[in-house]
Formats: C-alpha cells, structure tokens, sequence
C-alpha cells in the first residue's frame, strides 16, 4: 500500500474502533437510550453499506438511511459492515484511489467521484454523526456517573502509536 490508501485504510481502522466505542456507550445506557441516538449510528452503518453497493454489486443495499434497529442487530450491523469496508479497502491498490466512479444520488442527480474522495466523505460522515450522539448522550452518561467516551482521532492516533 501506498501513502494515501494506508491513510485510508487507518481512518477506517479509526472508524471501526470509534463506532464499538459509540455502542459501547449507547449499551450501558440499556434502554434508555434515544430512538433517535440509535437511528444515527444506524445511519452511520446504512451509510457505508450503501457507498458498498455503489462499489461492487455483491453488496446489498440497505433498506433506508435511518434504521431503527435494536442494540443487538446494531452491534452485528456496524461489525459486519466494518469488516466489510475493510476487506475491500485491502483489495485496492494506490491508483484506484484516483479511479472515478459515477452514481445517483439518492435525490436524482448523477455525479462522479474519485474513491478517494468518497472514502474521507464516508469517514468524515461517520464522524459527524459521531459528534451528534455524543450531544444526545453525554449528559445521560453524566447522569450515570460513566465517563464519557473521547472518539476524536487523535485519542485514536495517541492509541495506537503507543
């Protein structure tokens, strides 16, 4: 691999530990945890599979952007996909992430774009949702005396490079 796919591929690694982290926080909530709050990590995982199946045809699309699933069905979907986006970020090599793809927006419109720009849009996405759960559910954490979880990259970065 070369220097933009690693980079990549270590924003996904970044994406997948975040996401567990996420779940982890939403289940010591138990059911207490917001409709809402679930459908944006669900959100997140529909996201990803659906940019899937944009790629490669193998991959389902799913059902809508905001599922409601309950804690266990999320858990399994926000692993699968990962493991998914993973294994097909290690079959691409340094020039497909310059190879253009075209796709319809769930709106309508046609638009093309280079994988490599898909891939930061899909991980910065992830982020954003990220920080919209963390809103929902820091003060309920608060409430419970559990610490709430830092998802930035950089606590990530200081992670993994110890």
């Amino acid at each position: 691999m070369s220097d933009l796919l690693d980079h990549i591929v270590r924003l996904f690694d970044y994406d997948r530990w975040a996401n567990s982290l996420v779940y982890d926080a939403l289940a010591a909530l138990d059911e207490d945890v917001p409709e809402k709050t679930r459908a944006r990590l669900g959100h997140i995982a529909a996201a990803q599979q659906f940019w899937l199946s944009r790629f490669d045809d193998a991959y389902e699309r799913p059902d809508g952007f905001f599922p409601i699933w309950d804690m266990e069905e999320l858990r399994d979907r926000i692993e699968k996909i990962g493991a998914a986006l993973q294994e097909y970020l290690e079959g691409l090599r340094e020039e497909d992430m310059s190879r253009v793809i075209e796709y319809r927006a769930t709106e309508g419109p046609g638009y093309s774009s280079q994988l490599a720009e898909v891939f930061t849009q899909l991980a910065l996405h992830g982020s954003y949702h990220r920080g919209q759960i963390a809103s929902d559910i820091n003060p309920l954490l608060k409430e419970r005396n559990i610490e709430p979880v830092p998802t930035d990259w950089i606590f990530f970065t200081r992670r993994t490079s110890e």
